[in-house]
């Protein structure tokens, strides 16, 4: 190729005025970016789980999802599984895996 010039066997081969090493660290770069920028966000939302305790109260929905008791409310009669205990009003739960996997499902 004619952009590309030798400058001596020590250096890397240059197009334009770049290394043949920096053109390839760019275009590898582009292609990863999105992978890694996926990675990370996967991560972050990992990290976001783990202080979810394995069962959520009802009473305490607000403070782990950022929803109100009526949403709540409204998840479970659209069919999120929860745990009932001690009779019609006793305390409602649901697992926390289970939230996830339902709100996940509910976003696609």
């Amino acid at each position: 190729m004619e952009a590309l010039k030798n400058r001596g066997s020590s250096e890397s081969p240059v197009v334009a005025g770049n290394s043949f090493a920096d053109l390839l660290k760019e275009s590898l770069f582009e292609e990863m970016k999105p992978l890694i920028d996926k990675y990370i966000e996967a991560k972050l939302d990992q990290l976001a789980y783990k202080g979810w305790p394995e069962y959520i109260q009802r009473r305490d929905i607000e403070q782990y999802v950022g929803c109100s008791k009526s949403t709540f409310d409204r998840w479970v009669k659209d069919g999120l599984p929860v745990i009932k205990n001690g009779g019609p009003n006793g305390q409602v739960m649901v697992r926390s895996s289970d939230l996830r996997m339902w709100l996940d499902r509910k976003e696609k």
